[in-house]
């Protein structure tokens, strides 16, 4: 069986070395101009393949709705930086949830820039303010990931009652489903095994460093007792974002069930991620569109039903993460115990 030798020098280069200064203060500018970029552009395809009468399906969301959307939003970062916190508590930074809250809404200002800095940044404030290596806390980075793509998998599978005659596409998602929870459960095992596939394309050890940090480093954070309460915070916060495309539909005229609306945002948003373009751009938008047209939903309510999803969930959080990331950078450094590095 091959050896696993861990050098958390390989999580800096894989996860965190792209977090310096004068990097992320660079891509600013990329996020705010990213920003206006594609809320422009999402006009113009509301525009040019929806016309009037997308505007029209948009101008039926009233107020009350578009405040619910708003707030299941809420709800979805408030669950999801609930879980950064305590993985953060578990990883041994202890900083309050005050501080926690502020430090991952603030990461949702550079979502939209190249190389996707906002996860890395909020370990470079807990590194900046706090005095937390690398080492320990690339492991929150890495948790908070799996436990996203756990809760969305899970929502998707939830929500197939419409697609059970796809067997393939069940047995797939059943497969990828187990993959990040194999991560969770049993991370040396894994790596062994990801260690041994790795051996059949020649030798790579800055990566099979990688790997076998990434397996100590999920290890320390927890087991099953942990991760299984992180996966039910991960799947309520998508839930409420699903929750969301079914308040949108329904106010334009289209009816649909819950847990449908959960398998769309979900497979949706699991493509966005896969195309690797800032904030998933793109990607999940012709998702989205294509699988409400799937179910059923006409082409003008599919395009403005997207685009007023996306401006609620991925705009929004943009947009607080940008008012919120001045206040994180201003916070003064306190270090009241430095860890070691391991």
């Amino acid at each position: 069986m091959q050896s696993c030798f861990p050098d958390f020098r390989a999580l800096e280069f894989y996860v965190v070395r792209d977090v310096t200064p004068s990097v992320w203060q660079r891509r600013i500018p990329w996020a705010v101009g990213l920003s206006a970029a594609f809320l422009i552009a999402l006009t113009a395809g509301v525009a040019v393949f929806a016309g009037q009468e997308g505007f029209a399906a948009i101008g039926r969301l009233s107020g009350a709705a578009l405040a619910l959307m708003l707030l299941l939003s809420l709800v979805n970062y408030s669950l999801r930086a609930v879980r950064w916190h305590i993985f953060s508590r578990r990883a041994g930074c202890e900083i309050t949830f005050r501080l926690s809250l502020l430090y991952f809404i603030s990461g949702f200002a550079l979502t939209l820039t190249p190389g996707r800095v906002g996860e890395a940044f909020r370990l470079y404030i807990l590194k900046r303010n706090h005095g937390f290596p690398f080492s320990r806390t690339t492991a929150i980075a890495i948790a908070d990931r799996l436990s996203d793509a756990a809760g969305l998998l899970l929502l998707c599978l939830l929500g197939m009652a419409d697609f059970l005659h796809h067997a393939a596409l069940v047995a797939l998602l059943c497969a990828i489903f187990a993959a990040p929870f194999a991560v969770f459960i049993a991370p040396r095992q894994v790596s062994r095994f990801v260690l041994k596939a790795i051996a059949l394309f020649g030798p790579r050890p800055r990566f099979e460093a990688f790997v076998c940090a990434v397996a100590v480093q999920i290890e320390m954070i927890g087991n099953w007792t942990i991760y299984v309460p992180m996966l039910a915070l991960s799947f309520v916060g998508w839930l409420a974002e699903a929750a969301a495309l079914e308040v949108a539909l329904r106010a334009m005229g289209f009816e649909m069930p819950l847990f449908s609306c959960g398998f769309i945002f979900g497979i949706s948003a699991l493509v966005g991620a896969a195309v690797l373009l800032p904030g998933g751009m793109g990607g999940t938008e012709v998702s989205m569109t294509g699988l409400l047209l799937a179910a059923g939903v006409d082409f003008t309510t599919a395009v403005a039903a997207t685009a007023v999803v996306r401006l609620t969930t991925l705009w929004f959080a943009v947009a607080l993460g940008l008012a919120l990331l001045p206040v994180a950078l201003a916070m003064p450094s306190h270090r009241p115990q430095r860890l070691q590095e391991t």
